[in-house]
C-alpha cells in the first residue's frame, strides 16, 4: 500500500508493505518457514527558495522469527539465532540548483539493523550493526525526465561485539554514476 502527495513546493509518499513468504517442506512436513516481514517507509521533500530542496526518508522493517524444523527434537518452532528484529533507516539529500540543468547535493544516511545476521566472511552472528554514511553528488537534466547523476559517499560501520570479541568497525566508499529515465503511464 502506497500514498504520495505532489504539492507545487512538496512532496509526500509514505507506504506500508507486509509480507509473508512460502513455506519449505521437506517429505510433505514442515522444515522452514520465514517470519512475518512488515516496511514502513515514509519521504518528504520540500523546496527553499529559488536554490534549495531538501528530503528526508526513514523505513522501519521488522521481521518476525523464522519457524525450522529442529534436527535432533524433531520439533517445528521458532529459530532463537538469527533472522528477527528490526531495522531502522533514515537519510536527508540537500541539494543546490547551480544553473537550470544542474545540482549540486550532500547527502547523509543512518541505517541500524537489530537482528542476529549471519556474516559469512567473519563465520559468527551479529546482533546489531550500524552504518554512518555521508556523501556528495551532481546531477544534470540532459532533456525533460533524462537525467544523468553521480554520487560519491563514504561510511563507517560498526558491528557489535560478539562472542568475546570487541566491536568491529569497517570503512569504505562507493562512486556511482546513473541515468534516470522519469515517465508516466
Amino acid at each position: 500500500m502506497q500514498y504520495s502527495r505532489i504539492g507545487e513546493k512538496y512532496f509526500a509518499v509514505a507506504g506500508f508493505t507486509a509480507t509473508r513468504e512460502g513455506e519449505t517442506k521437506r517429505s510433505g512436513e514442515s522444515f522452514y518457514q520465514p517470519g512475518l516481514s512488515i516496511d514502513i517507509n515514509a519521504t518528504y521533500g520540500i523546496v527553499i527558495g529559488e536554490k534549495y530542496q531538501l528530503s528526508i526518508s526513514g523505513i522501519y522493517s521488522q521481521r518476525g522469527k523464522d519457524k525450522t524444523l529442529d534436527p535432533f527434537t524433531g520439533v517445528f518452532g521458532p529459530d532463537q539465532e538469527k533472522s528477527a528484529g528490526a531495522t531502522y533507516f533514515v537519510s536527508t539529500t540537500l541539494s543546490r540548483a547551480i544553473d537550470e540543468k544542474s545540482r549540486i547535493k550532500g547527502m547523509a544516511e543512518y541505517l541500524q539493523v537489530n537482528r542476529n545476521n549471519f556474516d559469512i566472511a567473519d563465520d559468527r552472528f551479529i546482533p546489531t550493526r550500524q552504518k554512518y554514511t555521508g556523501g556528495i553528488g551532481y546531477d544534470y537534466e540532459l532533456e525533460k525526465g533524462k537525467t544523468i547523476s553521480t554520487e560519491m559517499k563514504y561510511y563507517r560501520m560498526v558491528d557489535d561485539s560478539v562472542q568475546n570479541s570487541s566491536k568491529i568497525w569497517y570503512s569504505g566508499g562507493v562512486i556511482r554514476v546513473f541515468y534516470k529515465v522519469a515517465f508516466s503511464i
